[in-house]
């Protein structure tokens, strides 16, 4: 699975899940291990963070009596539900790949559109000086 995958299995994890009540660090990880995306531990971390700081999730910190550490449960926010709508991070980068190619077609054809109108706009010209001395020949002739 690749980097964008993961992130896009973490969000549509969290959107599955949005009803309930508890969705901790370990309950998501469990809930990716059942679907096999590949996510291990350490990645979980990174892409969590990822997704905060890419405002696509919320995260709410619940203080634990006797431990420094309070609990941080994770919800997916609006923005993060229309990414998943949008297919996700490959879709995004799917529809940019796209945009790119269409801009680089376009700017093919406007440069070949140039040329073209060039080249009859110098081939209209000598064909009206080649006919205007043709008609110049044929009235006044030497």
């Amino acid at each position: 699975m690749t980097s964008l995958e993961k992130l896009d299995a973490v969000l549509k994890s969290l959107e599955k899940h949005n009803s309930e009540r508890h969705h901790d660090f370990m309950a998501v990880l469990e809930d990716l291990k059942k679907d096999k995306s590949g996510v291990d531990f350490g990645e979980l971390k990174a892409i969590v963070k990822k997704l905060h700081k890419d405002e696509l999730i919320d995260i709410k910190e619940v203080p634990v009596k006797g431990n420094a550490n309070p609990d941080e449960y994770y919800y997916i926010n609006f923005d993060g539900r229309v990414l998943n709508e949008q297919n996700g991070y490959v879709g995004q980068k799917t529809e940019k790949i796209r945009l790119t190619t269409l801009a680089e077609r376009q700017a093919s054809l406007t440069s070949g559109l140039f040329w073209l109108t060039v080249v009859l706009a110098v081939s209209t010209a000598v064909a009206a000086l080649h006919y205007g001395l043709e008609i110049r020949t044929y009235f006044c002739p030497r």
